[in-house]
């Protein structure tokens, strides 16, 4: 039985991306699913973005086309949502794509088992037909989880991801619409650069009865598709922090001390990954980085209280870093443990330019 009846609506918001816009949409357009609508959401762009949407698809019916004036995914996303004609509604980053049978997998799937979100695997690429071997799947087998079998890890997920990993951003799930509209609107518009879509679908899924997760890798994150630098990335940490605390804690049966020990573990062990994933920003720069996170009294008092909370030895190691007072001794250390997949990612990212 093929599960086209239902139409599906793909929001992708579009900010500076006139070289990869195209083949994301392009990937939509080509789904084998009958049934798609898919929702442009242009803000903000300084380049010819806005132009090529409309040259390419200013008169394709499936196309719809929303300007959006600042520069801000999340309030992209959730005009889009608002937009959106579908009762099922996917998420895709202007400089990725969907296979071609992805939505149709999505949506059968999702129908069969009368889930509420399905998550699928990734895998990342140069460009589209030009694969890399960094696949990524969260489950070996179609694996349910209902909200009554929620454990320990399930709750804490959103303030630690890397030691729970599960599917955290948008993109690459298909949601019933009526999930996300249950989502508060200070939740789907947070104003957050890094985080956002954690935030959005830690809530979403607390609104959810059942998730199903599948190992298919239906989603493409291209390499070196975004970059950021370093001026907002603690306030975006620690504000996320903020507000799943406002909006999510209060729904969990967890203690806030287990909660803040979850999330200082986070929190450090990405400011020390910075070497990793800020590979378009130069080695003096980090260490700069590291600096200011030295001198930040609240990066220091979530070390101490992260010593105090019984980590694991990983942990330990990474908050003593932070109680020393020397910002180059911390970027030798992230360089022993990340400098090869600095480079990598930093090739990658070069190669995957001369793609677009």
């Amino acid at each position: 039985m093929k599960f086209d009846s239902v139409l599906v609506t793909a929001v992708v918001p579009a900010h500076n991306c006139e070289k990869t816009i195209c083949a994301c949409v392009d990937s939509l357009l080509g789904q084998s699913y009958g049934n798609i609508e898919i929702v442009v959401v242009e803000n903000g762009s300084t380049d010819r973005t806005a132009s090529t949407i409309q040259e390419q698809y200013g008169r394709q019916q499936e196309v719809v086309v929303l300007p959006l004036e600042e520069a801000n995914v999340a309030r992209a996303r959730k005009a889009g949502v608002e937009r959106a004609r579908g009762d099922l509604i996917a998420f895709c980053d202007s400089d990725d794509w969907y296979q071609k049978d992805a939505i149709q997998i999505l949506a059968t799937k999702l129908q069969q088992q009368n889930a509420d979100i399905v998550n699928c695997g990734y895998a990342k690429a140069i460009s589209p037909g030009i694969p890399l071997r960094f696949p990524r799947s969260f489950v070996e087998a179609d694996t349910v989880l209902k909200k009554s079998e929620w454990s320990y890890s399930d709750y804490v997920k959103p303030y630690n991801p890397l030691r729970y990993p599960f599917f955290s951003g948008l993109c690459g799930s298909l949601y019933k619409r009526s999930v996300l509209q249950a989502v508060p609107e200070d939740v789907l518009d947070n104003g957050l650069r890094r985080g956002e879509d954690i935030l959005v679908n830690s809530y979403a899924q607390l609104m959810a009865s059942k998730v199903l997760t599948i190992p298919d890798m239906l989603y493409r994150y291209r390499v070196g598709g975004v970059t950021s630098k370093n001026e907002r990335l603690l306030e975006d940490l620690f504000k996320l922090k903020e507000e799943l605390d406002r909006y999510y804690a209060p729904h969990i049966p967890c203690s806030q001390t287990d909660l803040d020990a979850e999330s200082a573990s986070y929190i450090l062990n990405i400011i020390f990954r910075r070497y990793q994933s800020a590979y378009a920003v130069s080695k003096r720069d980090v260490v700069l980085f590291y600096e200011q996170a030295l001198h930040d009294v609240r990066v220091r008092g979530l070390a101490k209280m992260l010593l105090d909370s019984d980590p694991e030895e990983d942990d330990v190691l990474i908050a003593k870093l932070f109680l020393q007072d020397d910002p180059e001794w911390l970027a030798c250390n992230a360089k022993k443990r990340y400098a090869a997949k600095r480079y990598t990612l930093k090739a990658l990212a070069g190669i995957s330019r001369l793609f677009r």
